[in-house]
């Protein structure tokens, strides 16, 4: 399990894109097929990237994130 995030002050600089590319690229090294993640489900702008991953949305965590008590998009991806 791998976490990535990019502070407030440092979004929309492409940081997210590339540790998405760098965990992919390492997941596919490893033989890795199949991806799942946890995204708010306020966070338009990350679902969006992920998106554009090929990551697709397959469920919901209710109240994953604390304190907040935000709800988790589950998203996944799978390569053929």
């Amino acid at each position: 399990m791998q976490n990535i995030a990019v502070r407030r002050d440092a979004q929309r600089r492409g940081i997210g894109r590339t540790l998405l590319e760098a965990l992919l690229a390492e997941a596919a090294r490893r033989g890795v097929r199949k991806v799942l993640l946890e995204v708010a489900v306020d966070n338009g702008p990350a679902q969006k990237l992920y998106g554009a991953y090929g990551f697709e949305a397959v469920g919901l965590r209710r109240g994953y994130y604390q304190p907040s008590n935000t709800d988790a998009l589950v998203m996944m991806r799978q390569d053929d």
